[in-house]
C-alpha cells in the first residue's frame, strides 16, 4: 500500500513538474486567467498560498444571512463589463439593490448630519478649485487643510471617508484622489458612485461573492493547487522558469503569471527574473488598512454613521451592519478583536437598541456560519497584507503610466518580461477609474490570458 502511494506521488510530481503556464495566486485575477487559458487548450496550473481560493473575497453566513468580509460590491467597478460577462458565462446570478447614503458623523458630542458638515465648503467652482489645490499639494492632507481646519469635524469626517474608500489616511494618499473628494463633497462616494445621489447601487453574486471563485476553481479541477506559497522564482538558462514553493515542491513552466498582491513580493526571491528597478517599484506599492466586523441586526435599519476610525453601513437588506475599520484600528487579531467591540459596540447598541455578543475572528474559509458578530483583518493576513492597492504621494508617474504591448494596453510597470513573465491582479489593471475592485482584478486576468496566448503564437515558449 505504501509502495503504491509513493509511486503515485512520483507520478503526480512528474505530471506537474513541467507545465506550459504556471499562475501564482488563486484570487479572481489568477483564476480568470487560468479559466481563459484552459478554454484555449493551454496547460495552465494555479498555485495558491492559502487553503482556499478567492484571495480578498471571503463570504460568511452571519446568523443565517450572507455577509462579505472582503470584496462586496461589483458596482464599485463601474459597469463591471468583464466581471458581469464572466458571471453570465458561469450561469451565476447577480443580486441588485440599493444602499441609502444618509450619513451622520458621530465623532463629537452629538451626531451631525452630513449635509450640515458639507455646508462649510462653498460649491461654486468646486471642481476647478480642487484641481488647482491638487496641482500644488503633496498629499490629500494638504488638499483638506486648504478647505477646512485639521481639528475640525469636517476634516475628521472626510479623512476617515477617504481612508475607508481609498485605503489610508489623507497624508498617505496622492493628490490624485481629489476626484474622489469632489464626489464626497457632493454627497456621493467616488467616480463609480458620483455625488448628488441619495443611494448607491450594490450588486453582488447571489449566494455570496465566494461562489464565483469557487465556481472557477471547480472548472479548473486538479489544476488548482492549494497551500503552495511561492518561495522563489528563477529564470532558467535555457528559457522558462523554475518555481520553488515553501513546501519544497518545484515546478518548471514556460510562462508564468504573477497574480499575487504586490504587498507579498518582499516574501519571495525573484533573482534576475524581474529587473531590480521594476521589483523595487512593485515592492513599494502601498496597500489599504481596511478591515470589517459584521454585526447582525434583529430589525432592519438604514442609518450610516462615521466616526474617526470607522464607517458603519448596512447591507442592502438592512440586516447586517458592516463596521468598516481603517488605519491602526483595522489591525485587530483573534486576541485583540474584543478591543474594537468594547470601544464601539456600546454606541451601536444604543443606536440600534440591541444587545450584542462579543465578535469572533473569522476562519479563513468561505461560507462558514457564525451566530453573532464576526470580523476579519486584511492588513494582518500574511498573504494579503492589506485590503487593496492605492497610490501614495510621489508614485503617480510610475503607477499611472500606460503603454501598448502589441494589441494590449498595460501599465508600464507591469509590462510583460521576455514575453514569458506576466502580471495580474487589481494593482496591475488598466481600469484607473475603478482601482482596487473585483472588476479591476477580473480585467487584469482576462488581459494576462490574452497576452499569454498571443506570446505563444508569436514566440516559441519552452516547456
Amino acid at each position: 500500500m505504501l509502495k503504491r502511494a509513493i509511486v503515485s506521488l512520483i507520478a503526480l510530481t512528474t505530471l506537474i513538474s513541467a507545465q506550459e503556464v504556471a499562475i501564482v495566486g488563486g484570487g479572481i485575477a489568477g483564476l480568470t486567467a487560468a479559466y481563459r487559458l484552459q478554454q484555449e487548450g493551454v496547460d495552465a496550473h494555479v498555485y495558491e498560498a492559502k487553503g482556499r481560493v478567492g484571495g480578498r473575497i471571503l463570504t460568511a453566513h452571519v446568523d443565517g444571512r450572507i455577509g462579505e468580509l472582503g470584496a462586496q460590491n461589483i458596482s464599485d467597478g463601474g459597469d463591471a463589463e468583464n466581471l458581469l460577462k464572466l458571471l453570465d458565462e458561469l450561469n451565476l446570478e447577480v443580486s441588485e439593490s440599493f444602499i441609502h447614503l444618509h450619513r451622520k458623523y458621530v465623532g463629537s458630542d452629538r451626531p451631525i448630519d452630513q449635509d450640515e458638515l458639507l455646508k462649510e465648503i462653498p460649491q461654486e467652482n468646486l471642481e476647478e478649485r480642487l484641481e488647482s489645490l491638487a496641482q500644488n499639494a503633496t498629499n490629500m492632507r494638504d488638499v483638506l487643510l486648504a478647505l477646512t481646519e485639521e481639528e475640525g469635524e469636517l476634516y475628521r469626517f472626510l479623512n476617515v471617508r477617504l481612508a475607508c474608500y481609498e485605503g489610508d489616511s489623507a497624508e498617505n494618499l496622492s493628490p490624485i484622489y481629489t476626484t474622489t473628494l469632489y464626489h464626497m463633497l457632493h454627497g456621493g462616494l467616488c467616480s463609480a458612485h458620483p455625488g448628488d445621489e441619495t443611494t448607491i447601487c450594490v450588486r453582488s453574486v447571489k449566494n455570496g461573492n465566494s461562489t464565483l471563485t469557487e465556481k472557477l476553481a471547480e472548472a479548473l479541477g486538479p489544476k488548482v493547487h492549494l497551500n503552495t506559497p511561492l518561495a522563489s522564482l528563477a529564470k532558467e538558462p535555457e528559457g522558462g522558469y523554475l518555481l520553488t514553493f515553501r513546501n519544497g515542491e518545484t515546478v518548471r513552466a514556460g510562462q508564468v503569471i504573477l497574480a499575487i498582491p504586490a504587498s507579498v513580493y518582499n516574501d519571495i526571491s525573484f533573482g534576475d527574473a524581474i529587473p531590480r528597478e521594476t521589483l523595487d517599484s512593485i515592492q513599494n506599492i502601498r496597500y489599504g488598512t481596511n478591515a470589517k466586523i459584521l454585526v447582525p441586526a434583529a430589525t432592519p435599519h438604514r442609518i450610516t454613521f462615521v466616526n474617526d476610525w470607522m464607517i458603519g453601513f448596512f447591507t442592502p437588506k438592512c440586516d447586517i451592519l458592516t463596521c468598516y475599520y481603517t488605519q491602526n484600528y483595522s489591525r485587530f487579531t483573534p486576541e485583540t478583536i474584543d478591543q474594537n467591540s468594547d470601544r464601539d459596540f456600546p454606541m451601536i447598541e444604543r443606536t440600534l437598541n440591541v444587545q450584542l455578543s462579543k465578535p469572533e475572528f473569522a476562519l479563513d474559509h468561505p461560507f462558514v456560519s457564525y451566530l453573532g458578530p464576526v470580523g476579519y483583518s486584511w492588513p494582518i493576513d500574511p498573504y494579503a497584507k492589506g485590503s487593496y492597492s492605492y497610490i501614495a504621494p510621489g508614485q503617480e508617474s510610475i503607477l499611472l503610466s500606460l503603454e501598448k504591448q502589441g494589441q494590449e494596453t498595460v501599465r508600464t510597470l507591469f509590462a510583460p518580461i521576455d514575453s514569458s513573465l506576466f502580471f495580474a491582479g487589481e494593482h496591475t489593471s488598466i481600469l484607473l477609474d475603478v482601482p482596487g475592485t473585483m472588476e479591476a482584478a477580473c480585467e487584469s486576468g482576462e488581459r494576462a490570458a490574452r497576452m499569454v496566448i498571443e506570446a505563444r503564437r508569436t514566440h516559441r515558449t519552452p516547456s
